[in-house]
């Protein structure tokens, strides 16, 4: 595998583990009926950064090189989502 492909790799799998934070968090929600879809949760960012900063301490969160990256990917990935709802269900409800 190239060192390109395998970068591009790393970077999703920190996206994704910094979406299961803010999933978790409520920041952003997951649609139930539509997985990858996601919405604007019910809390604010902040709580996504100290559930993110309590797990990199405590080591139970790998693959961050710092506290910094940690807040710039979740940041990145909650700044994607600009719907209050999934729109693969609002547009099979408006059909």
């Amino acid at each position: 595998m190239g060192s390109a492909k395998r970068q591009m790799e790393e970077v999703e799998a920190l996206e994704n583990l910094a979406r299961s934070i803010a999933i978790e968090a409520g920041v952003i929600d997951e649609c139930e009926n539509h997985d990858g879809s996601y919405s604007v949760g019910s809390e604010g960012i902040d709580e996504a950064f100290k559930l993110g900063s309590s797990r990199l301490k405590s080591g139970e969160l790998q693959g961050f090189e710092s506290q910094r990256e940690l807040t710039d990917t979740i940041k990145a990935v909650v700044g994607e989502i600009h719907l209050d709802s999934c729109a693969e269900c609002d547009a099979h409800f408006y059909e």
